[in-house]
C-alpha cells in the first residue's frame, strides 16, 4: 500500500509526471528546520500558464505548507513542466473561495470524494477558504 501511495512521486522523478496530467503536481521544497529537500505530490486546484494553486488539505500544519511559508522558493513538476522554478505564497481567503468554487463546479466527483474521505467543506467555498489554506505557485519567467 505504501508503494502505491508513493507511485506518483516515482513517476515524477522518472520524468513521467506528464502521465498524471495537470491535475497533480510534485513540489520540491526545503525543510524549514532541517534544510533538507523534500518532494510532495499534491492535487492541483487550478492551473494556468503562470500559476498553479494547491490546497493544504491537511491544514496549515502540513509540513510542505509550513516549509513554503518559511522558504517560498520551490521547484514544481506538473503536466509537461519538470522541475520548474517557482515561488509559493498563501492566497487570501476571498480569492481562495473563488478558486474553490470554480474547482467544485469543474470537478464535482473529486469534490464528493474529497468531502467524504477527508471531510473537506467544499459545499461552502468561504468555509473551505477559511479552513483550508490555498498556496499559489508562480512560475518563474524561465519556466513559462
Amino acid at each position: 500500500m505504501r508503494w502505491l501511495m508513493k507511485a506518483p512521486a516515482y513517476l515524477y522523478r522518472a520524468k513521467l509526471g506528464w502521465m498524471m496530467g495537470k491535475r497533480m503536481a510534485m513540489i520540491e521544497h526545503v525543510g524549514r528546520r532541517s534544510g533538507k529537500t523534500y518532494q510532495t505530490v499534491l492535487e492541483v486546484v487550478r492551473y494556468d500558464n503562470d500559476t498553479i494553486d494547491l490546497a493544504a488539505a491537511w491544514g496549515p500544519k502540513s509540513d510542505w505548507f509550513r516549509n513554503i511559508k518559511a522558504n517560498p522558493a520551490v521547484k514544481v513538476s506538473s503536466g509537461r513542466i519538470h522541475q520548474a522554478p517557482a515561488t509559493g505564497g498563501v492566497v487570501d481567503a476571498e480569492i481562495a473561495a473563488e478558486v474553490y468554487a470554480a474547482y467544485t463546479e469543474a470537478h464535482p466527483r473529486s469534490v464528493q470524494a474529497l468531502s467524504k474521505t477527508m471531510g473537506l467543506p467544499f459545499e461552502d467555498p468561504e468555509v473551505m477558504a477559511a479552513s483550508v489554506p490555498l498556496v499559489r505557485l508562480t512560475l518563474d519567467a524561465s519556466a513559462r
